[in-house]
């Protein structure tokens, strides 16, 4: 039951801070906890951070505890319209490193919080104010989680992700990633809507049986709002454009030299051959 209730604190705790984050306020608010302990002694850093200005940027935060070979880690970057996590736990015998008695449990655990809120402006050039407006609202969530063994009572791991978007008059739209990842909202030129977005969760990982067990998770939620009406523009307190896609990666260097290669042996080929077809006529 206690080790049931431990793998549910992390998830409470984003619930929470969903549910307690201020309406209009601009702010990214990130808690990492990373834990190693030999139970019932504690062995745990905390990392907490506000921050209330430059949400379109990137802020990154790391966590990371040992003690007796074991290890927990997580990092969080996160951006308006974009909340990436990374966490790990490493549960391995105490005993073998350094630890005195054999009837202590080893348990490591990782958990992580981020919510970004802001507001956003319902304009329209063309449209007369308190005009019907529907928006779209979309999150699209991805998690891959690596372990040990597969997931029991003594190793767990996942987020979740959600968006919550009121406005003045009408009472909102909540998406979460494991049930409702799209809705729309009906507003109105003028309005101001208060945005929430959040991801939370972690890993847990438990040295028992003797087995030593670790846990890996990797979890990325993108945060998107579009117009369904023609003419209206939505302005973010942060700058960011919501409804654009995030930019696909640039390809490295190396990526580049092998590509610009490959057409360059692509253009030589039918070069040849039309050379050839030539020659044949």
């Amino acid at each position: 039951m206690l080790a049931t209730l431990r793998h549910l604190v992390p998830f409470l705790l984003g619930a929470l801070t969903l549910a307690a984050a201020p309406a209009g306020a601009g702010s990214l608010d990130i808690g990492l906890t990373s834990d190693v302990n030999i139970v019932p002694g504690p062995d745990t850093e905390t990392f907490h951070t506000t921050v209330a200005a430059q949400l379109a940027s990137t802020h990154v935060v790391t966590s990371t505890r040992s003690g007796f070979g074991s290890t927990s880690s997580g990092s969080t970057d996160a951006s308006a319209g974009l909340i990436s996590m990374h966490s790990s736990s490493n549960a391995v015998d105490p005993v073998a490193h350094g630890y005195v008695t054999t009837q202590d449990l080893m348990v490591t655990q990782q958990h992580d919080t981020a919510t970004l809120t802001e507001t956003l402006q319902v304009l329209s050039t063309t449209l007369a104010l308190n005009a019907p407006v529907d928006l779209l609202f979309s999150l699209s969530f991805a998690q891959t989680v690596t372990s040990s063994e597969p997931l029991s009572g003594f190793m767990t791991a996942g987020y979740q992700a959600a968006l919550s978007a009121h406005d003045q008059l009408v009472d909102g739209l909540q998406l979460n990633s494991t049930a409702l990842t799209t809705g729309i909202l009906h507003t109105f030129v003028g309005q101001t809507i208060d945005l929430s977005q959040t991801m939370f969760g972690g890993t847990d990982a438990e040295f028992f049986d003797a087995t030593a067990r670790s846990v890996e998770a990797d979890a990325t939620g993108h945060f998107y709002i579009d117009s369904l009406t023609s003419g209206v523009t939505l302005a973010a307190q942060s700058g960011h454009d919501y409804a654009t896609p995030m930019a696909a990666p640039v390809p490295e260097p190396s990526s580049l030299a092998l590509l610009s290669g490959g057409l360059l042996l692509v253009a030589w080929s039918r070069r040849a051959t039309q050379q050839r077809r030539s020659l044949r006529d």
